[in-house]
């Protein structure tokens, strides 16, 4: 069954619960970076405003932590799923960009709006 795409600002409290739910999964506490509207609308952004994109970068970003031995997810390991998956130099991704929203295109998610392809 197809869901339907992210619904800004609506969708809030769901994305600030699946960011809380794999912390928690993880044995790990939840960065203060993270409790803001301005970074849940990072992961959105990068995942295309589709479900499961924010899904799959979610649950990489706590496993990365999980794999460092962090007691805390952070945003920089949001950055390091998205560094990792797109090769996109660390200081230009949707995680560390200050015009993060206007950077990625919706329909080519994965991609900066600078790209041809």
């Amino acid at each position: 069954m197809p869901l339907n795409d992210i619904n800004l600002p609506e969708d809030y409290d769901v994305l600030n619960e699946i960011v809380c739910s794999f912390a928690m999964k993880s044995n790990m506490e939840i960065g203060v970076d993270l409790l803001t509207e301005e970074f849940l609308h990072r992961p959105v952004t990068a995942g295309a405003y589709r479900w499961g994109l924010v899904f799959e970068i979610t649950n990489k970003a706590s496993m990365t932590a999980a794999g460092e031995g962090t007691s805390t997810l952070m945003m920089e390991h949001f950055n390091e799923v998205w560094v990792t998956k797109t090769r996109m130099h660390p200081i230009a991704t949707p995680f560390t960009h200050d015009a993060f929203e206007t950077m990625l295109r919706r329909e080519k998610p994965f991609h900066t709006a600078l790209e041809s392809t």
